[in-house]
């Protein structure tokens, strides 16, 4: 039996389970609340925490360069890299709890500044992208059509809910 992807104690703050190394239960995001709420949609919601979980608990790395790459002028392509990663990651490593617990190819394309390559790989691994996850703060930004290939045939599969 999964555990769920979020628990709400009753009060403002959602418990966010992380299928990843045993790192079990952690507070999400408040803010996060006002983007996905997660009452409405729990998948879209737990999604966006682990992509944050993930940058800050997963890959220790990125705290310790944060400092210099805020001085640089380098923190958005940083941060926007490893968020990138972490939805990759989470595709990777915990594909059947994706499934299990409802998260689709939807949520990724509703997560900010999520590229052409991580939505492949969503797709492939998670079937196509069947609605749209809508945002609290608005929808998500228009996106370049998404070509993938197809598993069954050698020609290209245009992805529904994709502008061009």
């Amino acid at each position: 039996m999964a555990p769920g992807l979020v628990r709400s104690d009753g009060a403002d703050e959602w418990g966010v389970f992380c299928p990843l190394r045993d790192h079990g239960w952690f507070v999400g995001s408040t803010y996060l609340t006002t983007v996905f709420p997660p009452h409405r949609d729990p998948a879209a919601y737990w999604l966006a925490c682990m992509v944050t979980h993930y940058r800050h608990r997963h890959r220790r790395s990125y705290d310790r360069w944060v400092g210099w790459a805020s001085r640089n002028g380098r923190y958005d392509t940083m941060k926007h890299t490893v968020n990138e990663q972490a939805k990759r990651q989470l595709l990777r490593l915990a594909l059947p709890f994706l499934r299990r617990n409802g998260v689709r190819s939807d949520h990724f394309a509703a997560l900010q500044g999520t590229t052409d390559e991580t939505m492949v790989l969503a797709v492939r691994l998670l079937g196509p992208v069947t609605k749209t996850v809508i945002r609290a703060d608005g929808p998500p930004a228009p996106r370049s059509r998404l070509v993938a290939p197809s598993p069954l045939r050698s020609r290209q599969l245009l992805l529904p809910g994709f502008e061009g």
